[in-house]
């Protein structure tokens, strides 16, 4: 006689115990998500977007050979002398040639001492930053919030970066015009145009 399987009696119980737990933890992202973006902490995704075509164009097109848009780093502290621990602020600057800004990328430098970036930060751009072996990639992208033409004059701070050296020793911070494939470039708004230049690379002017 075969013999009759037997249901465990809490089977059910455990069903719903998951399905709880699932639902709880979707409600929990949602509401992180939600407060994520009250707190301003995600780019929009027009500057993803933006961001991704800095990072990788899906047009290529020649450099303007005569443009003079650069950019700068400098820094108020006396960089001959950093100390362990003791926090450096670098100020990036630069020069758009009259022309308004959507976005950049800037290849910086810094070599000397070991550090720690701290924080990179922008009035006008929202910011990802890449820590590579040789050099800091900032990209940046105008805030989606600001309506006005953003163009780049020399004595302006474009961003500032905070760094915290691992050792004392001496800082030196240069912009870089390119590292292997990167290059520092400019994103105008004319890229959206007929004709219009998808970059344009950004000659290094330190001072």
């Amino acid at each position: 006689m075969d013999e009759i399987p037997v249901l465990h009696p809490h089977r059910h119980y455990y069903r719903l115990i998951i399905v709880a737990v699932m639902v709880g933890l979707s409600g929990l992202g949602l509401l992180l998500v939600r407060r994520a973006q009250t707190n301003g902490l995600f780019v929009s995704s027009n500057a993803v977007t933006t961001i991704r075509n800095i990072i990788q164009p899906s047009v290529t097109t020649a450099p303007v050979n005569n443009s003079k848009a650069f950019f700068s780093i400098k820094s108020d502290a006396d960089l001959r002398q950093v100390y362990e621990g003791r926090e450096v602020t670098l100020k990036l600057y630069g020069n758009s040639d009259g022309r308004s800004v959507q976005g950049f990328d800037a290849l910086i430098k810094l070599s000397g001492v070991d550090y720690e970036l701290v924080s990179v930060k922008s009035p006008d751009f929202d910011v990802i930053k890449f820590i590579k072996p040789t050099h800091l990639t900032v990209t940046a992208v105008k805030k989606i919030n600001i309506t006005r033409d953003v163009v780049l004059f020399p004595n302006e701070i474009v961003a500032e970066i905070m760094i915290k050296p691992k050792t004392d020793g001496s800082l030196t911070s240069e912009i870089a015009e390119s590292v292997g494939k990167e290059t520092s470039k400019m994103i105008f708004d004319d890229v959206s145009s007929a004709g219009g230049l998808q970059k344009v690379s950004a000659t290094a002017q330190d001072e």
